[in-house]
C-alpha cells in the first residue's frame, strides 16, 4: 500500500480573503476512506485485546481452580476411610468439599440389576458396570465395579452368567471412592433411558430406569484400589478411576496474554499512522491558508 500523502489531487476548499481567493487541496475521498479505515482497525483490534486479556485472567482463574481440586483430591483418597452402610451415613457428606472420599460400602449388591454405561479409560473403549447395592435402610446407592468389555455386558444379562452366582453378588464389603452423580450424559451424547444408553453416571435416571425406590441421588462409588493378583481378562476391573488430570491453563494463560499484546501492538501501530497522517495534513492546510491570507493582503 502507497503512503498516504496530502498533496494528492483532491477536493477544493477556497478562501476569500477580501476580493482574492486560493485553492488549496485536502486529503482525496480514497485517502479519507483509508484514514477511517485505519481507525476502524485500531478500535478493532483494541477490542480483541482486551477480549485476550479477559482470556488470560479466565485461565489464571482456572489454574488455581485445578490446583485446589488436585489437592482436595489427593488429600480425600489418603483421609480415613469411612464406613457407608445406611442412606444416613451419606448425609454426612457435602458435594464439593468431599468427593473422592475412601469409603467402605456394605450392602446386597443387586445384580440383576446392573447397568452398563460408556467409558473410557487406560484399558481402552468400553463400560463401567454400575451395580445397584441395597443398603441396611432399605436405600440403594450405584456401585461402580470397575471396566468392562461389550463381550462381558452381553454375556453378563445372561441368568445363568457366572459373574451372577459370584461372590460379587449379594452381600458385599466394597470400599471405594465417593463420587458426585453425573448428570446429562455425555458430550453431545445425551442418555436415553428407554434405548438404555448410558453415556454418563446418572444416580437418579439409572434408579428410575431399574424402578429402585430410595436411591441416593447425590452420590454413587466406584471401586478402588484395584484389586491385585487377578487373573488376565477377569472382568470388571475396578481402580481405573482418573485421579491425575494435566494441568494446561497457565500455558493458555500466557498463549492469551501474548496474543493480546500482540493485538494492542497493532492498534498503536494503526493508529500512529492515522494519527500522523492527519497532523500532516493540518499542518499543511493551515500554511497554506497563511498564505492565502498573505497573498490576499498584498492584493487588497
Amino acid at each position: 500500500m502507497a503512503p498516504m500523502r496530502c498533496h494528492d489531487v483532491g477536493a477544493t476548499h477556497t478562501s476569500v480573503v477580501g476580493k482574492s481567493a486560493f485553492v488549496s487541496r485536502l486529503p482525496s475521498s480514497e485517502q479519507a476512506q483509508e484514514r477511517a479505515g485505519q481507525v476502524w482497525l485500531s478500535l478493532l483490534l483494541l477490542f480483541f485485546s482486551g477480549v485476550f486479556l479477559a482470556l488470560g485472567a479466565w485461565q489464571l482463574q482456572r489454574l488455581q481452580w485445578k490446583v485446589e481440586l488436585i489437592s482436595q483430591v489427593h488429600s480425600n483418597t489418603k483421609a480415613e476411610r469411612v464406613q457407608v452402610g445406611s442412606a444416613q451415613d451419606l448425609e454426612l457428606f457435602s458435594t464439593e468439599a468431599d468427593a473422592y472420599r475412601q469409603v467402605l460400602v456394605r450392602g446386597r449388591a443387586d445384580c440383576t440389576k446392573a447397568l452398563p454405561v460408556w467409558a473410557s479409560t487406560a484399558l481402552g473403549t468400553g463400560y463401567w458396570w454400575m451395580v445397584p447395592v441395597e443398603l441396611s435402610d432399605g436405600s440403594w446407592l450405584w456401585l461402580n465395579r470397575g471396566y468392562v468389555g461389550p463381550g462381558f455386558v452381553k454375556s453378563a444379562q445372561s441368568s445363568d452368567h457366572a459373574y451372577r452366582k459370584s461372590a460379587a453378588c449379594g452381600q458385599v464389603s466394597a470400599s471405594g471412592l465417593l463420587r458426585s452423580t453425573q448428570t446429562g450424559g455425555g458430550f453431545l451424547r445425551g442418555n436415553n433411558l428407554n434405548q438404555g444408553r448410558w453415556y454418563s453416571r446418572d444416580a437418579l435416571a439409572m434408579a428410575q430406569a431399574q424402578s429402585l425406590p430410595k436411591v441416593n441421588a447425590l452420590w454413587f462409588v466406584d471401586e478402588w484400589p484395584a484389586v491385585e493378583n487377578t487373573s488376565p481378562g477377569h472382568e470388571p476391573v475396578p481402580g481405573l478411576t482418573p485421579l491425575n488430570w494435566p494441568n494446561r491453563h497457565l500455558g493458555y494463560a500466557i498463549t492469551w496474554s501474548f496474543l493480546s499484546l500482540m493485538a494492542l501492538t497493532g492498534a498503536v501501530f494503526s493508529s500512529a499512522r492515522a494519527r500522523h497522517f492527519v497532523v500532516k495534513c493540518t499542518k499543511r492546510l493551515k500554511m497554506r491558508i497563511a498564505g492565502g491570507k498573505q497573498r490576499g493582503g498584498v492584493g487588497h
